[in-house]
């Protein structure tokens, strides 16, 4: 099984219903490519830092963008702690919101009109959209590892999972040189990586 051989952490503390010190974006891809999430994860990131509704409520101290060795996730480590309704009420998605409500959902349309990408917040995995999922938020829930190996199956790993900067998402190289990378590689750069965790 996967979760015997893949290392994951508690995004925001273990168990349920503490403090959150950081919001976690997954950016799902599916069927769409590598690029095309690189391209989702550069406007997310810019997006968030110019949305001034959003900075009014919270200060965030860093990002963290993380490729996962598939696709990327985006991190916000927040200068202040917020609880499960600031999330509830500000980061969650579903039917019953709008995009007036909803940051996440205001930030998916934002960059499917900008890209043309389609782009929509949500869990539900689909061939058709990226996914901007932020409901690994909340605290209990787990996410991947950085340097963590993302497995293609039981004999097989297909990328390493290490953090980029925001600016290298601009990079169109950066999808092949990421896919080119080796343990050997990411452990002669480690100190490289650390600086952006």
């Amino acid at each position: 099984p996967r979760k015997l051989i893949q290392f994951f952490y508690a995004t925001n503390s273990e168990g349920v219903g503490k403090l959150i010190e950081k919001i976690f974006i997954d950016i799902d891809r599916r069927k769409h490519s590598a690029d095309d999430a690189r391209i989702v994860a550069w406007n997310l990131v810019n997006f968030i830092k110019n949305d001034k509704e959003f900075n009014k409520l919270l200060k965030i101290k860093k990002f963290v963008v993380l490729w996962t060795g598939n696709s990327f996730h985006v991190l916000l480590l927040l200068r202040k702690s917020i609880d499960l309704s600031f999330y509830n009420k500000y980061l969650s998605y579903g039917s019953g919101k709008s995009k007036q409500e909803s940051f996440i959902m205001k930030w998916a349309d934002e960059i499917n009109k900008k890209t043309k990408i389609p782009v929509i917040a949500g869990h539900e995995k689909s061939d058709k959209f990226i996914i901007l999922d932020s409901s690994n938020t909340p605290s209990g829930k787990l996410a991947r590892t950085p340097f963590s190996l993302h497995v293609k199956d039981w004999k097989t790993y297909d990328g390493i999972c290490v953090p980029v900067s925001a600016d290298d998402l601009k990079d169109k190289t950066l999808i092949s040189r990421l896919t080119k990378l080796t343990p050997e590689k990411v452990l002669r750069d480690l100190e490289k990586y650390k600086k952006m965790l």
